[in-house]
């Protein structure tokens, strides 16, 4: 029987697997979570800061997303077809709002994390959904986000998927 599932696991210095936990395909933000609260320390809640945004966004909670973001906080996006600069989390919610009206079913996750720290975290973005005239819309992006002492956004950069090095 078919089946699909979702999985995270986390790498020992040698590269030998030191643990891997399975999620039903549709979980993702709570496996980021999960890897989050098993990376522990600042790496881990910056982690859980990513999970927290996008459970957000699936919810719909357009004010979660808004206060996800600092006071202050700026989205930059460097892509050829950009949203520009986006001041503050109202901003941004406003904005993932509109998108959504566009792609009703628009769901995004992170499908890779390329580098983590105790600053921020460079994920990989996939998503997709499909237009009033059911059209496949897809999207694959690269976002640098800077995550301050409080575990919200205080800056974020959106770069095309392909632009690993200029993130």
């Amino acid at each position: 029987f078919p089946y699909t599932t979702l999985f995270r696991s986390l790498m020992r210095p040698e590269g030998l697997i030191a643990r891997v936990e399975l999620f039903e395909v549709d979980a993702g933000a709570a496996a980021l979570a999960r890897f989050g609260e098993l990376v522990g320390g600042r790496r881990g809640a910056n982690v859980g800061a990513v999970a927290r945004y996008l459970q957000a966004y699936a919810d719909r909670d357009w004010d979660s997303v808004a206060a996800q973001w600092q006071d202050g906080g700026v989205m930059i996006d460097h892509r050829p077809v950009s949203l520009g600069r986006l001041e503050g989390g109202r901003a941004v919610a406003d904005v993932l709002r509109g998108l959504i009206e566009l792609v009703p079913d628009g769901h995004i996750e992170v499908a890779q994390i390329l580098a983590l720290d105790d600053r921020g975290v460079l994920y990989r973005h996939d998503g997709g959904g499909h237009d009033e005239h059911g059209g496949l819309v897809e999207i694959s992006l690269l976002l640098a986000a800077l995550i301050g002492e409080d575990g919200r956004y205080a800056h974020g950069e959106a770069f095309p998927s392909d632009a690993e090095r200029a993130a």
